[in-house]
């Protein structure tokens, strides 16, 4: 008996250490384990010759690298049984890549063995989180190679998947990732610093919408030949700044504590909201008397709806706000999920319910005043842990609607719609107008406190373009059509979606890199702390 407790009993330390020291790994019999996790395992029972084969590839048999080991060294390490590290991590997405679309197949066999919009949708997921993790390697913006997999998906045979995903599908995915976006920015947002610059985020938003507003007008009249109405609607559609482009650049700034001082990021997030809803307006006021026999062309409604879209936006968002700052009470078990579904619900809300009344630029308002009054609202009742969950759990959700959201307006891009012949007069056009706009929005932002550094950041900020264009870029096209109002108006609204596309294809990615390639460098890094003295 003395030999068998000796062999199942757990040993003492001096066993330990004499086993330890004196015996080998080919001495091992197949009865003791072979590895420190197999003490309840089958390994126990293998024979000492498969035990021999399969040393070789078992972590066990090697030492761990060190700091100083070489990337091949710590590579082969991984790769030895079990996988650790960057290979174990690569199988598991394989793995999760292959169950998942295992999972969609079994729910809908027929789509997923064909190109259809639930298979186009899968691999755009996939794809896109791939190409925006290498992009993100070489340290430029992951919306870069999202964008490239959308317009390659879109336009190139035999991977157009895109081509084939429906267009309510689409859209309405869209709004959802931005509706996820804008509360995650809401609940960051610095209402200090807003309440503090608020002439400052009015100029920052009036100014340049308007000077290239402007531009666009004089010279797509004069030297592309577009009605005056067209030209005015044009302008307002490209002067719209993407949200979907810098509210996530500039929530990595935040994390950071780049440029807290002033709360340059949330200014330039309310700022960019403001220029969208005046963008959106201005663009429906001229189509709808420039169309007037397809819409309703009452001007005095059209104008009145600009401030019925600041009214109803800014109002409904201090409402909803108000209530989610109260609701659920803060002694609920169940309290911070509750806030989340809640908070996820009212943004939806917004964005579609803005559309079903036709006061689209007042969901974007709204919704990112909800969160900004409710995520206030929860700090002063101390509840910071459940909004830093709140968070994450916002985070988690932007990981996979990020690239079916750039991926998606990539595949809105529309390579064969582009007529070859005014390609080069709308380049002409857009660049010289975003190289205006680039000099507004600078000179906007000088008589307020700002240095040269933090200008150029601002007026950076404002080049992305994507989520309006790729919205309302049709509207003028659609309404032609839909109500045959010949070739002349048709022609009109295919040359306003051809420069909503140029728009899209340059400005985003090109706005996206260079925010996120200067921003490091022309905001104010936070100061590091100072150690206190220990007390006496």
């Amino acid at each position: 008996m003395v030999g068998m407790s000796s062999a199942f009993d757990p040993p003492n330390e001096k066993t330990s250490l004499r086993l330890g020291e004196a015996v080998a790994a080919d001495d091992i019999p197949a009865v003791l384990p072979i590895g420190p996790s197999s003490q309840n395992g089958r390994l126990s029972r293998i024979s000492p010759a498969l035990h021999r084969l399969l040393r070789p590839l078992v972590k066990s048999s090697y030492p761990c690298p060190d700091c100083s080991s070489s990337t091949a060294q710590r590579l082969k390490y991984h790769l030895l049984l079990p996988p650790s590290g960057i290979v174990a991590r690569l199988i598991t997405l394989l793995l999760l890549a292959t169950l998942t679309w295992a999972a969609l197949w079994s729910l809908f066999p027929a789509e997923m063995l064909r190109k259809s919009s639930i298979s186009g949708l899968y691999l755009l997921l996939l794809a896109g989180l791939v190409a925006g993790w290498l992009v993100e390697r070489i340290k430029l913006a992951p919306l870069l190679g999202m964008l490239i997999v959308g317009v390659l998906f879109r336009n190139v045979y035999p991977i157009d998947f895109a081509k084939h995903i429906d267009r309510s599908c689409s859209g309405a995915i869209r709004n959802i990732a931005l509706a996820i976006i804008l509360t995650r920015a809401g609940l960051g947002l610095e209402q200090e610093a807003i309440k503090k610059r608020f002439w400052a985020v009015m100029s920052l938003a009036i100014v340049p919408t308007l000077s290239i507003t402007a531009f666009i007008t004089l010279v797509g009249h004069y030297m592309n030949g577009l009605p005056w109405l067209f030209s005015a609607a044009l302008g307002f559609l490209i002067s719209a700044v993407s949200p979907a482009v810098i509210v996530p650049i500039l929530l990595v700034f935040q994390e950071e504590k780049l440029g807290q001082e002033k709360g340059l990021p949330s200014l330039l997030i309310a700022a960019a909201i403001i220029c969208d809803v005046i963008a959106i307006c201005g663009n429906s006021i001229c189509l709808g008397i420039a169309l007037s026999n397809g819409i309703d062309g009452n001007l005095q409604f059209n104008i009145a709806a600009i401030f019925l879209t600041f009214i109803a936006g800014i109002g409904f968002g201090l409402f909803a706000g108000w209530i989610l700052t109260h609701f659920p009470a803060g002694d609920d078990d169940w309290a911070t999920i509750f806030r989340f579904i809640l908070l996820v619900c009212t943004g939806l809300l917004c964005i579609f319910g803005s559309k079903a009344v036709n006061l689209s630029g007042a969901g974007a308002l709204a919704a990112l005043i909800v969160p900004m009054v409710a995520g206030q609202g929860w700090r002063r009742k101390g509840c910071s842990d459940s909004l830093q969950e709140i968070s994450v759990s916002l985070k988690t959700g932007w990981f996979i609607f990020q690239p079916l959201l750039f991926g998606l307006i990539g595949a809105a891009v529309d390579v064969t719609s582009l007529q070859r012949d005014k390609v080069g007069l709308f380049m002409a056009l857009l660049f010289s107008a975003h190289a205006l706009q680039l000099a507004a929005t600078y000179v906007a932002t000088c008589n307020f406190g700002f240095n040269c550094k933090e200008n150029l950041f601002l007026a950076i900020g404002f080049l992305p373009k994507a989520t309006i264009q790729a919205a309302i870029g049709s509207t003028a096209l659609d309404i032609a059509t839909k109500n045959q109002m010949g070739p002349d108006l048709i022609q009109l609204g295919t040359d306003t979606l051809n420069c909503a596309v140029l728009a899209i294809l340059f400005f985003a990615p090109i706005g996206g890199v260079l925010l996120m390639a200067t921003g490091r460098h022309l905001l104010d890094k936070p100061a590091p702390a100072t150690p206190q003295a220990p007390r006496p």
